[in-house]
């Protein structure tokens, strides 16, 4: 996200009502106007993360939508799955095979008199 996490939002939003509850800004113009820019911030910084979730790719499609895609990723990364285990599995026999005729040649050159 380009904009303000989530973390920071949180923060000046407590920090917020903090100004507010608790140390009274309400009454004393020093902390009003405290409580003025940090609302004026908070208030800039949500409209940067609300552009940025806008401006996310896939924001356009409904939940059915998403659920589909999703589907689909997870169908595709099964398939390339699938095809990994099966190659691995014919190049692990293969190296087998491989081992059994190099072990074949050992033994038979062992047992040739000389």
């Amino acid at each position: 996200m380009s904009g303000p996490d989530v973390e920071h939002l949180v923060l000046k939003f407590a920090n917020i009502i903090d100004l507010i509850c608790t140390r009274g800004a309400q009454n004393d113009p020093q902390l009003k106007h405290v409580l003025v820019k940090e609302i004026n911030d908070f208030k800039e910084d949500m409209n940067q993360a609300k552009n940025a979730a806008n401006t996310l790719p896939g924001g356009d499609l409904t939940m059915d939508d998403q659920d589909d895609v999703i589907r689909m990723l997870e169908q595709l990364r099964n398939q390339r799955r699938d095809i990994l285990v099966n190659a691995i599995g014919e190049m692990k026999s293969s190296s087998e095979e491989q081992a059994d005729i190099k072990d074949m040649e050992i033994d038979s050159t062992a047992s040739t008199p000389a």
